[in-house]
């Protein structure tokens, strides 16, 4: 199936790959204003009852681009963003981009670095510069390509350069997946957070006796699960009688006793040796099978049997049973609205055809984050979203536009047996009153105190009002 480029002459490789290349942003330029182009669609207007609105228009439509090209929420509402700031800021930009002449990568940073630039002839002639020299710019690092957007803007308007942003609002800890059991941990935190953590970790680390075996990197790796399961100090591995270490035993916690509880799904047959299926941990993933039998072998692990579907019926209250909820979280694992992967012990429990007339079942319930919780209860009806929930657990959701999208839930994906058809849930009462402004009898969307348009304005004249001070009290020659 390669011959078609193994025929080829290295010059015409090269040839081959540029030309690829073009296609490839011209394709990605496509895209984006088509995201772009629905977006301003379906903006109704700084005066619309839902523009206040937790979960607005916008969230709609991100919603729909999310299911439809099965990409994240975060990745469609930035494709979104971006198209809007070419169409309506940027429109020259726009047509080099579509010509396949610029990345996407740039696209981005020019986005970003002239945001604050409000005044149209100024942002004209930006547009006019950055058009007809962008295309030189895709082999630039970023660091080069931001000095060279912030001259730009700089010599244009002072005052619109990105300099004022807080070092403090790109604080974040990430934890990501990795292989063999583990996980990797990044993070930027405050200079005072970061030494103070720094620190509790090496006295934490400190606590063992020196015949400990684990390297010092290894004990302030456990020292931080020690102060996640709130002790201060760590238990001793050097297996000697002479040990000198104190050990925790009081309990000696620092978040007031409270208990993280982790969840691991597996098969009774890993447990027991038979097979070495992995087991599955939420918001983290596979781990191998020997992890799971050491995790099992644990005095702080509890093993507990899911509920086998047969077992399930209908309850009578409004909030699962411990069992019912077990065996939701097992079946699900993540939200199930299609393209969302938050955990499901981060979500909310949902009834697909609202309580009391859908009955607490567990073909009637399932796990949506708040957000997608939000959506399903207030966008729905006539031009709002639709689901149908079938007895193996699998969702069919009818969007706006009147597409159909099916989610499978990955507990039963990894594991079969809890894909057990649930039978039909019984529905009792009349269904739930919903009018036409999207508002139910009893509940409220919740609101943000300012639109988004007023919220990015202030961000806006926040940072431009710093420039401003900063510009007044150091003037030249600084």
């Amino acid at each position: 199936m390669f011959d078609e480029w193994a025929a080829l002459g290295d010059a015409a490789l090269l040839a081959s790959m540029a030309t690829e290349l073009r296609t490839e942003r011209i394709a990605t330029a496509r895209r984006i204003l088509a995201a772009g182009t629905l977006a301003i669609r379906r903006d109704p207007g700084p005066d619309a009852t839902t523009a206040l609105w937790t979960v607005d228009d916008l969230d709609v439509a991100i919603a729909e681009v999310s299911a439809h090209l099965g990409i994240s929420r975060h990745r469609a509402r930035t494709d979104m963003l971006l198209g809007t700031c070419l169409i309506q800021r940027l429109p020259e930009l726009a047509n080099r981009f579509l010509a396949g002449d610029i990345d996407r990568r740039i696209i981005a940073t020019i986005d970003d670095r002239t945001l604050l630039i409000q005044d149209p002839d100024v942002l004209a002639a930006i547009d006019t510069k950055i058009a007809a020299a962008a295309p030189h710019w895709n082999h630039l690092s970023e660091k080069k390509l931001t000095d060279i957007l912030d001259w730009l803007v700089t010599d244009l308007d002072p005052d619109a350069q990105r300099t004022a942003r807080h070092r403090r609002d790109e604080s974040h800890v990430t934890i990501h997946p990795d292989r063999h059991g583990m996980a990797d941990l990044t993070g930027r935190l405050t200079a005072d957070a970061g030494l103070c953590l720094d620190q509790r970790l090496t006295a934490v680390a400190a606590t063992v006796c020196p015949a400990d075996p684990r390297t010092h990197h290894h004990r302030r790796a456990d020292a931080l699960t020690a102060l996640c399961d709130g002790h201060t100090r760590l238990d001793c591995q050097c297996g000697t009688n002479t040990c000198t270490a104190t050990s925790d035993a009081d309990g000696n916690r620092g978040n007031g006793g409270h208990q993280i509880v982790i969840h691991v799904l597996t098969d009774h047959t890993t447990l027991d040796g038979t097979t070495n299926t992995p087991a599955y941990m939420p918001g983290h993933g596979p781990i191998p099978a020997d992890h799971v039998r050491e995790l099992a072998g644990s005095p702080r692990t509890k093993v507990r049997p899911v509920p086998q579907p047969d077992d399930l019926v209908a309850e009578k209250g409004y909030r699962p049973s411990t069992g019912l909820a077990a065996f939701l979280l097992c079946r699900d694992l993540t939200c199930r609205w299609p393209g969302c992967t938050r955990p499901a012990q981060n979500c909310d429990t949902d009834h697909t055809t609202p309580w009391p007339h859908g009955a607490t079942h567990p073909s009637n319930t399932k796990h949506l984050c708040r957000h997608h919780h939000l959506m399903k209860t207030f966008w729905i009806g006539t031009g709002g979203w639709n689901d149908t929930q079938h007895p193996d657990g699998t969702i069919t959701v009818t969007s706006p536009t009147g597409i159909l999208y099916t989610t499978t839930p990955l507990g039963a994906t990894l594991f079969p047996h809890l894909a057990t058809p649930t039978g039909t849930p019984p529905t009792t009462g009349p269904p739930p009153d919903q009018t036409t402004d999207r508002t139910i009898k009893g509940l409220r969307m919740p609101t943000r105190p300012r639109t988004r348009a007023q919220h990015r304005q202030r961000r806006i004249t926040t940072e431009r009002d710093t420039n401003i001070a900063h510009r007044l009290a150091n003037p030249p020659p600084f």
